[in-house]
């Protein structure tokens, strides 16, 4: 108890140092602890599937082309037979959701899913009501919680029937399907997003007999390998476990597939699959947080050090005081342990009502949307660890020897770690440029095509023939500039083929479009060779070049790319009618490769997307308008989605990095300019007799300010020194994320640099000038 009275005197004798390792504490135990729970909530996905070791995902596509989370339903009946898988599950997804009526009154249902009991046991998937083996009945199926209150409210749904509004070919059709049980709320940290689980028998056992038989990516599969199985012997036998099923399907042969085992665990943080099921993280986005966090962290607590070394300085005389009364060793380590306690504890009460009090806010701003929970093991096991962190490394770090330092003892202590503290600055300041630099070039980089001003309305399966009608009835609205149709655009779902010639084989992405779609997109053709009334292909420039160095325009115009080869009904004539400039048909972080447009009528593909340039002026009318055209002509309202926001939606990592690298920027600078104030109120108490006779002599004001100034000055600089090299490798490090990168300007280093000499100024000035103007009799007498 005598220790803490002590403590919390010495505490209350330096109150500008007190408050300032309180602050910098907070800030420190707050940023920490959100970084490490979010970076825990992402690397804890999918954790409950039993053996994940062990588990995977078939993910498959063409060889040298893109790749789907999907893969064919063939391989339900495949992996059931094979000894060496542990156990499988094999399901199916409606990406575009379906109606559902309950008394007279239409739900739109976003997430359904199409299982059996395989998956519920998978996954591991609690049943708040119900028994999952009625998921095995015909027309049977499970709802989420909160489906159940959005359909039913406080009704008990079990054994009720709803109505689906259900797409099939190209008919519309109402199924009735009887619930058998709630599902709890959704899996948490689970890739998968389900608001209603129907079963697989019934009148979806049409589409699955139709996909098992096909080549088609439809089904979602997932197995666990027994022990000891190699995984890399697995994946290379899956062609031919699936050969003999598909030999007589339509489409290229299995040796053009590529099938792979997708770890359960990568799922979270694989960003470049198609159809994918949720939304994944890059594991460099979280890592760069990790770090930019661990070195503000280790800037709090050269900040605490700092602090302290200056309080025990201006405690020199008591601590001899107390020794030569006959206080050892273990009573300073004592004492020094209750004055770090009185600041650690304060600074976690301050944290806990911190993130508690405004923990949407923090998870809308920072976080997509993801909201920390202050109650749980997991916040208080990293809370509580950080806080002991601070306390040894105070205790290990301060001397309890009583024993009086050089003058100059503290400041060759200090000064590396207020160094260190501006090479941090310096290097988040930079990375923030970068960062920001980079994402404007995102926005405003040209990508051939014009995204702004576009909205894409997609029509719902089985009725595509009606596009034609859509189309028509939305060239009358007012605000509208072109219109046009689309199996594929930019950005969403391109297909892969492979151009075969006499040299080499080619690999192109292609969309198929109505001709109408090109000056909707705002795309130009740079030359056209011919246009006929069948099929048009329009090849990139970076194909053309290909094909350019082996065949003559001619030859590539004729599609006269093997010579003295038969005739073969199954593939289909390359014939170029145009070329079009490179656009970026993917996302930036993807180079430019072979790509082509199949352009056709209406009347001859069903295309699924109507494409709408509009006037911005009237973006709301031509929505709600063609909102309602949709609902006269599908029976079911349709929303648009906005190109360009649809592309910015890759992004969002980076986005969000920058949002919080611009939050660890100011905070990394207060903690910084506490820590110098703290050092320079201490070095500057120090010279003042120094000071004062100076002033006797005659030093005017500026000249005693310069004095005291300049060596913070040229320790700033010589972090300024350390930190370029590596401000300049990491930028480097994290633009090769980016096949297209803006540049590294010479100002993106200046900056931080004058930066960190600014903020260095702007807090010893105060000090000095303080110092300086003080009454040189005053100063003689300070003690």
């Amino acid at each position: 108890m005598k220790s803490i009275k002590l403590a919390l005197r010495t505490l209350l004798h330096n109150k500008t140092l007190a408050v300032i390792n309180i602050v910098g504490l907070s800030i420190a135990f707050t940023v920490s602890v959100l970084i490490l729970l979010f970076i825990y909530h992402h690397y804890s996905f999918d954790k409950n599937v039993q053996s994940r070791d062990r588990s995977y995902r078939i993910i498959t596509g063409l060889k040298e082309g893109s790749t789907w989370a999907c893969t064919f339903a063939t391989f339900d009946k495949v992996l059931r037979e094979n000894p060496t898988v542990e156990r499988s599950t094999v399901f199916y997804k409606n990406d575009e959701g379906f109606d559902v009526t309950v008394n007279k009154k239409t739900f739109r249902i976003s997430n359904p899913v199409y299982a059996d009991t395989c998956f519920i046991s998978y996954f591991n998937i609690p049943l708040k009501e119900g028994n999952p083996a009625d998921l095995e009945h015909p027309n049977t199926t499970l709802i989420s919680e909160p489906t159940a209150e959005t359909l039913f409210g406080k009704t008990d749904p079990i054994g009720k029937t709803i109505d689906i509004t259900y797409l099939n070919g190209r008919t519309t059709e109402n199924r009735t399907v009887t619930i058998v049980g709630i599902l709890d709320k959704n899996i948490q940290n689970s890739h998968l997003k389900y608001d209603l689980i129907h079963s697989k028998k019934g009148f979806y056992e049409q589409t699955i007999s139709h996909l098992e038989r096909s080549k088609l990516y439809g089904a979602y599969v997932y197995l666990t390998l027994a022990p000891g199985i190699s995984v890399a012997e697995f994946e290379n036998q899956l062609p031919e476990m699936v050969a003999p099923q598909l030999k007589d399907a339509h489409g290229p042969p299995i040796e053009a597939f590529s099938m792979k085992l997708q770890h359960l665990t990568d799922i979270h943080f694989n960003r470049d699959l198609i159809r994918d099921i949720s939304p994944a993280v890059k594991r460099s986005q979280l890592n760069t947080l990790l770090i930019v966090g661990i070195l503000l962290f280790i800037t709090v607590v050269l900040n605490f050090l700092i602090t302290n070394i200056a309080r025990s300085q201006f405690q020199e005389k008591r601590t001899q005081i107390l020794h030569f009364l006959g206080s050892g060793r273990l009573s300073q380590i004592k004492n020094l342990l209750s004055e770090v306690l009185l600041l650690v504890t304060p600074a976690v009460v301050i944290t806990l009502s911190v993130i508690q009090l405004f923990k949407s806010e923090i998870g809308h701003h920072y976080f997509n949307g993801w909201v920390p929970h202050t109650f749980t093991a997991t916040f208080w096991i990293f809370l509580l660890l950080l806080a002991l962190l601070v306390i040894l490394v105070s205790i290990f770090t301060t001397s309890g020897r009583p024993v009086r330092q050089r003058k100059n003892g503290a400041n060759k202590k200090v000064i590396p770690l207020i160094v260190f503290q501006f090479i941090v600055v310096i290097g988040i300041a930079g990375f923030g440029m970068l960062l920001n630099k980079q994402i404007n070039f995102i926005h405003t980089k040209d990508l051939g095509y014009s995204p702004e001003n576009v909205m894409i309305f997609r029509a719902p399966v089985g009725t595509t023939t009606n596009i034609r009608v859509f189309k028509e009835k939305a060239k009358s609205v007012s605000g509208i500039l072109a219109v046009g149709s689309a199996m594929h655009y930019p950005g969403f779902r391109l297909q892969d083929t492979n151009l075969g010639t006499s040299e080499d084989n080619y690999s192109v992405k292609f969309a198929m479009i109505n001709p109408d779609a090109l000056p909707v997109l705002g795309i130009k053709t740079i030359d056209t060779f011919n246009v006929s009334t069948g099929t048009n292909f329009f090849i990139n420039r970076t194909l053309y070049n290909k094909l350019a160095k082996n065949y003559t325009q001619d030859e590539i115009q004729a599609g006269s790319f093997k010579k003295d080869e038969e005739p073969n009904e199954s593939k289909v004539p390359f014939h170029v009618n145009g070329v079009i400039n490179d656009i970026n048909y993917e996302s930036l972080y993807n180079p430019v490769g072979n790509f082509a447009f199949f352009v056709n009528s209406d009347e001859a593909t069903n295309y699924r997307f109507l494409l709408v340039r509009y006037n911005q002026k009237n973006t709301a009318a031509v929505a709600s308008q063609l909102k309602s055209i949709s609902k006269s002509v599908y029976h079911t309202s349709i929303d648009p989605v906005f190109l360009d926001k649809e592309l910015n939606a890759a992004y969002q990592s980076e986005e969000q990095l920058l949002s919080v690298t611009k939050l660890f920027i100011v905070l990394t600078i207060i903690i910084a300019i506490m820590g110098l104030f703290a050092f320079s109120l201490y070095s500057i108490q120090q010279r003042t007799k120094e000071i004062g006779i100076r002033k006797v002599n005659g030093a005017r004001i500026t000249e005693v300010m310069v004095l005291l100034n300049t060596k913070y000055i040229k320790w700033i600089l010589v972090a300024f020194c350390i930190a370029l090299p590596i401000l300049w490798y990491a930028m480097h490090k994290w633009l090769e994320n980016f096949a297209y990168k803006t540049d590294l300007s010479w100002w993106i280093f200046v900056l931080p640099g004058l930066l960190a000499v600014g903020i260095a100024l702007l807090t010893v000035s105060w000090q000095s000038w303080k110092a300086a103007t003080r009454n040189p009799v005053d100063s003689l007498r300070y003690e």
